[in-house]
């Protein structure tokens, strides 16, 4: 650069202005938002004293232009929360139950329980056997002493009992 006067910046900036937006485009993918940066550049320049003294001037130029594009993508990605919306903003991933979910889980827990406490011991005790502990018909049978057929009897008319309190539960 061979003067600081304001025209003779305005020609060197002239000279790069291309190559300078197309510069600034590639780093912040917006042409509008390169061409709000490349004035920031100009201004920039125009404000930097003894701009003679600068050795490499395009370069120096070209330091300015992505500076300012690194701070306005940093910018950018800290404004990013703010234009969530409320709704999205609201909601807090979780791999918990809805409240509602839950309560209603709860409601059909206990209903589940006073069924099973309702059961005649023999038929709590098939269920129990069969469904919490992952016993065989065969086993369940040989240790209550029953016929294959009474185990199967018997879980059939536990499944029956806790599942109408459940519906019943459901409809009311």
């Amino acid at each position: 650069m061979s003067t600081s006067s304001p025209s003779d910046l305005e020609g060197f900036f002239q000279d790069y202005q291309s190559e300078l937006l197309a510069r600034l485009k590639r780093i912040v993918g917006c042409a509008d938002t390169a061409a709000d940066l490349a004035q920031e550049t100009y201004l920039r320049l125009m404000r930097t004293p003894h701009v003679r003294d600068i050795a490499h001037p395009r370069a120096y130029l070209h330091r300015i232009a992505t500076n300012l594009a690194l701070d306005h993508l940093r910018k950018e990605k800290l404004r990013l929360p703010l234009h969530a919306t409320l709704e999205d903003a609201s909601v807090v991933p979780s791999s918990a139950p809805a409240p509602l979910d839950e309560i209603y889980g709860k409601q059909r827990l206990a209903v589940f329980q006073d069924a099973f406490q309702s059961l005649e011991a023999t038929t709590r005790n098939v269920l129990w056997l069969r469904r919490v502990q992952g016993c065989s018909h065969e086993v369940i049978a040989d240790r209550l002493k029953l016929t294959k057929r009474q185990v199967e009897n018997h879980l059939a008319k536990a499944l029956y009992h806790c599942q109408k309190a459940l519906d019943d539960e459901a409809g009311a």
